[in-house]
Formats: C-alpha cells, sequence, structure tokens
C-alpha cells in the first residue's frame, strides 16, 4: 500500500520519496493539489483542510 503515494521497485511516478527529509509539504501544496492533495481532494479520500489535525505530528 505504501507504493500508491512513495517510490516502489524503482517508478518515479510516486508522490514521495522513502527517505526522511525529503518531501517538502506545505498546507498550500496541498491546497493546490500537491504533495497529499493529489489524493485528498474530498473525491479519493478525505480532504485535507477536513481533518487537518491527522496531518500534524508532535516532535
Amino acid at each position: 500500500m505504501c507504493s500508491t503515494c512513495h517510490e516502489d521497485h524503482g517508478f518515479s511516478s510516486a508522490l514521495f520519496e522513502m527517505r526522511r527529509g525529503a518531501n517538502v509539504m506545505s498546507m498550500r501544496k496541498m491546497q493546490l493539489g500537491a504533495s497529499c492533495g493529489h489524493c485528498h481532494d474530498g473525491t479519493q479520500a478525505f480532504l485535507t483542510s477536513d481533518l487537518p489535525q491527522m496531518c500534524e505530528r508532535s516532535s
């Protein structure tokens, strides 16, 4: 299931690299349909703006 979003077996069509810190994300990018917003558009998956606490991580 990880390969849905992450690079798997050398395919470059993935949205994210499987390396910590390799993917710069922002709510603005998501709202424009990049990174998580590619699928979290309210059709394929919940909108990123619907449940922002799911995206927040504590350090």
